[in-house]
């Protein structure tokens, strides 16, 4: 008798679509290496150092949606975004409490702030504000940048896992960062809200279970 299917069909159409999006990665890699070799440029090592990020932060994604959930711990929120602010990029405006520690599954409520605010980095324009409030027991996290709307069409997607506008399809990526961020949300009895207006695209992720915060 044949051995019991470990994986659930939506898993395994995960880890399809990991090794299809890897192994695109990893050629745009090989390719300017080999630029890199024969021109000796700078900017070719730049790229593949910041796709070798990317790549990292896919299968980060891809991980936490295979793994087993984690144990709930207690994170500094505040420290997190101001990281993820800080690799992103220097220019981004942040707003943040002096304290915001929240009970929350550590790997996960990352991934999500990476997600939203590298949402905004690469598909918005500058300037782009990453603001955190606390209110009481919730507290949110918002994400605005300027870039111009994104296409009313897609705006009933953009949160379905693999989705990606047609315009993105040939940048680093899965479709999955604002599905992760929906799904944390969910498990805390709070929301997700993105919305696109003149004054460009915004996102706000609330959470409801703040223990610590000034």
């Amino acid at each position: 008798m044949p051995a019991a299917d470990p994986l659930t069909p939506p898993q395994r159409e995960l880890i399809r679509h990991l090794m299809h999006d890897v192994r695109r990665g990893l050629l745009r890699l090989q390719l300017k290496a080999q630029q890199a070799q024969e021109q000796r440029a700078d900017c070719q090592l730049d790229w593949v150092e910041r796709e070798c990020a990317d790549l990292m932060q896919l299968l980060a994604q891809y991980q936490s949606f295979l793994a087993p959930q984690e144990r709930l711990d207690l994170v500094d929120l505040r420290l997190i975004v101001a990281e993820v602010c800080h690799q992103l990029s220097p220019a981004i405006e942040v707003l943040l409490p002096s304290v915001c520690v929240v009970s929350s599954w550590p790997r996960d409520l990352r991934l999500a702030v990476d997600a939203l605010i590298r949402n905004a980095v690469e598909h918005g324009e500058f300037p782009l504000r990453v603001s955190l409030k606390v209110s009481g027991a919730d507290v949110e996290l918002r994400v605005d940048d300027s870039g111009a709307p994104r296409l009313g069409i897609e705006q009933n997607k953009l949160q379905q896992a693999f989705f990606r506008a047609p315009s993105k399809v040939t940048r680093p990526g899965a479709g999955l960062g604002l599905t992760l961020a929906l799904d944390l949300a969910s498990r805390h009895g709070g929301t997700l809200h993105t919305r696109a207006d003149a004054d460009g695209f915004h996102a706000c992720l609330s959470l409801s279970n703040v223990l610590e915060s000034d």
